[in-house]
């Protein structure tokens, strides 16, 4: 057993025994506290409404290993521009659009498991063309899920 192997499964024992009856927790990292949030109604609140006193974040990649991974929305903190990016992003993720697009992800997501129950023996793909074709196909398009062109090395 490695070290990140101990250290993922005593946070997943927490979460899992200790942690399941409670709204939140916290837990370090290193020597940093991170909180933990497990209901849904006060991660919006956080998420939105408290959005003022949780802006300022650690970068999960930093921007200099991955400047594409650091441009996603929850990378983002207040220094960096948040403000502008919710602005921008409040008016396409309306209540209606964000059901049609659950809609659309859900039924996506049901055929890429079907996909991949008919392949037989272990199955080596790469997980980036599946991952673009998912995202390509649900948020910028809204076409219907084809996953044939899926290349297998």
């Amino acid at each position: 057993v490695t070290k990140s192997n101990i250290h993922e499964n005593h946070n997943f024992y927490l979460h899992k025994e200790y942690f399941r009856i409670h709204r939140y927790y916290g837990i370090y990292s290193l020597l940093r506290p991170v909180p933990v949030i497990r209901d849904p109604d006060l991660i919006k609140k956080v998420t939105a409404k408290w959005f003022e006193a949780f802006g300022n974040h650690r970068a999960f990649v930093p921007k200099d290993v991955d400047p594409i991974w650091a441009k996603n929305v929850f990378e983002e903190n207040i220094e960096d521009g948040w403000h502008d990016l919710r602005t921008t992003l409040s008016p396409t993720l309306t209540s209606s659009k964000l059901k049609i697009m659950f809609e659309l992800m859900q039924k996506c997501a049901k055929q890429c498991v079907k996909h991949f129950q008919k392949q037989e023996g272990l199955v080596t793909v790469e997980t980036k063309d599946v991952f673009e074709v998912y995202s390509r196909r649900n948020w910028y398009n809204h076409l219907q899920c084809n996953l044939q062109f899926i290349r297998e090395p």
